[in-house]
């Protein structure tokens, strides 16, 4: 099984507020490393969000990815 991601309302509206570069650079991490990956805690670097059971977050250059 592989996981996908859907870009809500908001995240993309918060992705479109940012400047160019780090737009695409956070666009790209998330195609490379979450876009069918099998296990997306795996990832390196990932940690656990405190008090949600299934949310993780992700560093992509100075941004935060939940």
């Amino acid at each position: 099984m592989s996981w996908h991601v859907i870009w809500s309302k908001k995240a993309t509206k918060q992705l479109l507020s940012i400047e160019g570069k780090q737009r695409l650079l956070i666009a790209s991490w998330v195609k490379d490393n979450l876009e069918g990956c099998a296990t997306p805690k795996a990832i390196l670097g990932a940690k656990q969000i405190q008090g949600i059971r299934n949310g993780w977050r992700y560093r992509a250059g100075s941004y935060r990815v939940l």
